[in-house]
């Protein structure tokens, strides 16, 4: 069972789409409209992460300054309530790891406020701080999930989205923080009461004879054995740890300071100057992202030179590898070797001379071996003339004179000395005309 404060709920009739809508188009009393709807509550929310009131109104004015930079970024303006209470999520966390490195202290500051006195603000952080003694201790996270189900009323889509995770996990905090509180504060605030009421279970007095009032791991594991097998103590248990019962004991709300809204939309004014909130023309990130979209830019700028550097040296080493090819070279007709005899092979051994041997008059004379022939492989046929049998001793060389034909030393041979008759035989060159 969720409980949500009967908070003052400013005029819905103008929708959250509506307002978001007006505010990206420069309408900057849209943008006040979402301020007077929203800041109360992002304040409330705030004091209960930060219990802080001064921290709480920063980060009230940081959440705003952000979403009128990012509005453009809103995918779905209907969800701009969730949208909202991420963004002061995640300037509370940010805001209790600063404060951590610096001074780390989980007590409130001792100062008066106009807008929320001591006693106000002690009673809005009793719920969380009784919750983190029963538990031993409450995160920040499940410091969240406290208020934003069981104080503002956000659960399932809404819930997921201002917790930055998935509808599944953001249901399994849920139920878990219910059990722990169920279980934990139910066990210290029936202890408490058993304390100061003497006509309560007589057996939980017995286990409460020595206690201390330091709610230990073990008291609380003994407390919590009795409250479930007593009926009187664990009935006790459900009326004091309901979410009417516990919201009902918190103060309403602790409104955002009254000096607030003037100061954050000076800021916005600031903000938004050079970014033109009017037809959304700044769609970049807010400040301290505008540093990251920097540095992007320098790493993707480096990548594209390291790019081009590398074409450039691989369209010179194509160039370079290119054979230049002259004029001369192209028009000259190039003919092509004529193929190479093979070589000439080495000429047979002889064959060795059949040995005559002595044989008996009365054997047959013996058959001559066969003679070996080695036959050359077939040569290729090519227009070359046959090898020459090399000489056995290299001759000198020789130069022959050029041969010459005079055509008056022409000389008539002789007929032959058997020419007689019609059968004798006449040389061509003599039957010439």
């Amino acid at each position: 069972m969720t409980a949500v404060p009967q908070w003052h709920v400013e005029d819905m009739r103008t929708t959250d789409a509506e307002l978001v809508r007006g505010s990206m188009s420069g309408d900057r009393a849209a943008f006040a409209a979402i301020y007077d709807r929203y800041a109360d509550r992002l304040h409330d929310f705030c004091v209960g992460m930060l219990r802080d009131l001064d921290g709480a109104a920063d980060c009230v004015q940081e959440t705003f300054c952000i979403a009128a930079t990012r509005l453009p970024q809103l995918r779905d303006p209907d969800r701009l309530r969730p949208w909202l209470y991420s963004i002061a999520r995640n300037e509370a966390l940010r805001r209790l790891r600063e404060l951590r490195r610096e001074t780390p202290s989980d007590e409130l500051p001792d100062h008066e406020s106009d807008d929320a006195d001591a006693e106000t603000l002690s009673a809005r952080t009793e719920l969380a701080n009784l919750i983190a003694e029963a538990a031993g201790g409450l995160s920040d996270r499940d410091r969240a999930v406290l208020d934003l189900t069981f104080r503002h009323g956000l659960d399932g889509p809404e819930l997921a989205e201002a917790l930055g995770v998935s509808r599944a996990s953001a249901n399994t905090m849920v139920s878990r923080l219910r059990q722990t509180v169920e279980r934990s504060l139910g066990a210290l605030l029936v202890s408490r009461r058993a304390q100061k009421n003497n006509q309560g279970c007589a057996e939980l007095r017995g286990i409460l004879a020595s206690w201390d009032g330091q709610f230990t791991v073990l008291m609380r594991k003994r407390i919590s054995r009795h409250i479930e097998s007593c009926a009187v103590c664990d009935e006790e248990r459900r009326r004091l740890v309901s979410p009417t019962a516990l919201l009902a004991a918190a103060p309403v709300m602790i409104p955002a300071p009254k000096w607030l809204r003037d100061k954050t939309m000076h800021d916005i004014d600031l903000v938004s100057h050079d970014t033109a909130m009017a037809n959304g023309a700044d769609r970049s990130t807010d400040v301290r992202g505008a540093r990251a979209d920097r540095r992007r830019m320098m790493v993707a700028a480096l990548l594209i030179a390291e790019l081009a550097a590398a074409t450039a040296l691989l369209i010179a080493y194509i160039n370079s590898s290119a054979t230049p090819v002259s004029p001369a070279e192209v028009s000259q007709t190039a003919t092509p070797d004529p193929p190479s005899a093979p070589p000439p092979l080495p000429p047979p051994p002889p064959a060795p001379p059949p040995r005559d041997e002595p044989t008996p008059r009365s054997a047959p004379p013996p058959q001559p071996p066969p003679s070996i022939v080695v036959v050359p492989p077939p040569v290729p046929e090519a227009d070359v003339p046959p090898a020459e049998e090399p000489p056995a001793t290299p001759a000198a060389p020789s130069t022959k004179p050029p041969m010459s034909f005079s055509p008056t030393a022409v000389v008539t041979p002789a007929p032959p000395p058997d020419s007689d008759g019609g059968g004798n035989r006449r040389s061509s060159r003599a039957g010439a005309p």
